[in-house]
């Protein structure tokens, strides 16, 4: 059985829904979900990592789809770095990370990054006034 979480961000991370086979409670998460704080990008993919490492089933395919307005400014110091450095991890165990970004101002090249280095499709890009 297919099973799918939820991971909100903004300034940092929260597990919103664990691993579960409940598809409309998700998607009622989803529906839920308000923008708020900066963009935490890294928090977001390690907490994603945790969840799969901690409560996936082993030999499955694991997924992480991450929807930003592409560009990670916390933590303040090393943002991008932080967030190339967790999809490193993620890479490490085999999770595969598709980006989507949502944004006028998106770092296309980060999200390429992110999703090359984990065996995702090159990154979903749209202008937030178009979409």
């Amino acid at each position: 059985m297919d099973r799918v979480g939820l991971v909100a961000y903004g300034t940092f991370a929260t597990l919103d829904m664990e691993l579960t086979d409940d598809f409309d409670a998700v998607e009622g998460a989803i529906d839920d979900l308000r923008a708020w704080g900066f963009t935490n990008i890294g928090a977001a993919i390690s907490m994603a990592n945790d969840e799969l490492e901690t409560d996936a089933r082993r030999g499955t395919v694991w997924v992480d789809i991450q929807i930003s307005d592409g560009r990670p400014n916390v933590p303040l110091d090393n943002a991008v770095q932080y967030a190339k450095d967790v999809a490193d991890e993620a890479a490490g165990l085999d999770i595969i990370i598709y980006t989507i970004g949502l944004a006028s101002d998106i770092d296309e090249d980060l999200l390429a990054y992110i999703s090359d280095k984990t065996g995702g499709s090159q990154p979903l890009l749209f202008n937030y006034k178009t979409v």
